[in-house]
């Protein structure tokens, strides 16, 4: 796509470079730091995570980014810049998704983290975020056509590959955070809540007029909610396998969400392990994933440990 300044090609890496890519995601908070070899290839040599939780509170009305989120999103990028003085020279992508795209003091955020940090910030579109998964998919997965799903914090992408190439791509305002303020307590559901969830996310759902073209394909879940549900799944079979490219039947995710419908917080919590911060929005959460294999009938869930911030760092190496 080439929207981000600075890009290289594998062509023109004469020397070693780093590279870090931070994603200020409605949720969760992520730098990741790759050092370039000379042949263009990319190695992971640091990683960090906040959980900022941007789009906390923001509700359907005031779309402002409260000043508590405020100062964890600061927080985070503050312990972001002390981490990339580390490796000087760094060229660093700060992408932000649909907690600052929404919000009317997106903007003003991104440059006060510039003002503080030097760190410029990209508000990237929801198409952007979108195309990004997909790269991440498509240089790491060997699958050639599948629907992509990635569900955020605040947002779920939508991505019909074929033939490793992206057909359509959509957009929606259907994230874990969003949906568990709006339908959840504390993570908890009524019956009638579940109902009105699955309600909101198939109309949602059903405004993509390109997802019938799915119909029957495998998919392939990005994002930390998918991720989580992964790891319970194989936690529970003492399955060792990594969860990257790992795969479960539509069955085994259905018998999987009921367990966390009907388990309360702390059980959640339990499951959940080293992710049990995600115990409150797990569950509304998974709801468009679930709600997408049975509109469409998908027998088989991928799950893929690559993402957004891979997406950038593939744009800016190969394309």
């Amino acid at each position: 796509m080439g929207f981000l300044p600075g890009r290289i090609s594998i062509l023109e890496v004469a020397m070693p470079e780093t590279i870090a890519i931070v994603d200020l995601g409605s949720n969760t908070t992520r730098l990741n730091v790759y050092s370039i070899g000379k042949k263009g290839e990319p190695e992971l040599v640091a990683e960090a995570k906040r959980k900022v939780r941007l789009g906390e509170d923001m509700g359907d009305d005031k779309l402002l980014i409260n000043p508590a989120a405020t100062n964890r999103a600061m927080e985070a990028m503050a312990d972001f810049a002390q981490i990339l003085e580390k490796y000087p020279g760094t060229r660093t992508l700060a992408v932000a998704t649909e907690a600052m795209r929404r919000a009317r003091n997106g903007k003003a955020l991104a440059e006060l983290i510039e003002l503080t940090t030097g760190i410029p910030v990209r508000i990237i579109t929801g198409d952007e975020e979108a195309y990004f998964d997909f790269l991440a998919v498509r240089h790491t997965m060997s699958l050639d056509d599948a629907l992509i799903i990635d569900t955020g914090g605040g947002s779920c992408e939508l991505i019909l590959m074929q033939g490793k190439t992206c057909i359509a791509k959509s957009s929606l305002p259907i994230g874990s955070v969003v949906l568990s303020e709006k339908f959840t307590d504390k993570g908890d559901m009524s019956a009638a809540a579940i109902f009105r969830l699955f309600n909101h996310v198939h109309a949602r759902l059903s405004q993509i007029d390109w997802l019938e073209h799915a119909r029957g394909l495998p998919v392939i879940t990005v994002g930390g909610n998918h991720r989580a549900a992964g790891k319970i799944w194989k936690n529970n079979l003492d399955d060792d396998a990594p969860l990257h490219g790992y795969a479960i039947t539509r069955e085994n995710l259905n018998s999987l969400y009921i367990d966390l419908l009907d388990a309360d917080n702390s059980r959640r919590q339990a499951m959940l392990g080293k992710n049990k911060d995600r115990s409150d929005i797990i569950s509304a959460g998974l709801s468009p994933l679930i709600q997408t294999i049975r509109m469409l009938g998908s027998k088989t869930i991928y799950f893929c440990e690559t993402g957004l911030r891979d997406g950038v760092l593939y744009d800016n190496l190969y394309t």
